[in-house]
């Protein structure tokens, strides 16, 4: 898992190091029935405006089409046509703070 606060943009190493470390992950896991992202849906790099649709982009890219992305969202998402692209199911969390995480991968896994 990985988290940062709000505001300002990614950096490059920082997302490199944190996506090449999810992607190499999930490389060994292979083969995998699903792939599950709780993503925050508003992140912004240095290199990439789009830095949830980029993590999806490498994950879809190491998993192949055939396997299903889904993911969970914050609800002030700022849902772009790559991410919904590349996913196969998603869910919104309803609350601030967050008290439903549980459902969402269920809720997401429903809408796939």
């Amino acid at each position: 898992m990985a988290s940062g606060g709000a505001g300002g943009y990614v950096t490059s190493d920082a997302f490199e190091r944190i996506v090449g470390e999810l992607v190499g992950r999930l490389s060994l896991a292979l083969p995998v029935d699903t792939v599950y992202l709780d993503l925050h849906g508003a992140m912004c790099s240095v290199d990439f405006e789009d830095g949830e649709g980029e993590i999806l982009r490498r994950v879809r890219a190491t998993v192949g089409p055939e396997v299903p992305v889904v993911i969970s969202l914050d609800y002030h998402t700022n849902l772009t046509p790559g991410m919904a692209a590349r996913t196969d199911g998603m869910a919104i969390y309803y609350t601030y703070p967050h008290v439903e995480p549980a459902a969402r991968p269920a809720a997401a896994r429903r809408a796939s």
